[in-house]
């Protein structure tokens, strides 16, 4: 069976949760490999983008939210985030 790419989430959550921000990214960032429609992935991206200070894994965030959700509250605030 394939990976389930919301299961790469929920462990991304888990790791957020737990006050690891880098294992949250790569299981996020694994999870929108797998599946690059996923929303949930693109926002866990963008928080442990957030949280670890990575202008570059934002900015992919970004792009990704616009994309799937442009008036969504999680574009709003990555880009307030990139403004900074």
């Amino acid at each position: 069976a394939a990976p389930n790419p919301r299961t790469f989430v929920e462990w991304g959550m888990a790791e957020t949760m737990l006050g690891q921000p880098a294992q949250a990214m790569a299981h996020y960032a694994h999870a929108a490999s797998l599946n690059p429609d996923l929303l949930i992935a693109w926002r866990g991206v963008a928080a442990a983008a957030s949280a670890l200070g990575d202008r570059a894994r934002m900015e992919e965030a970004v792009r990704n939210l616009e994309r799937l959700e442009p008036d969504g509250q999680s574009v709003r605030d990555a880009r307030a985030w990139l403004a900074k």
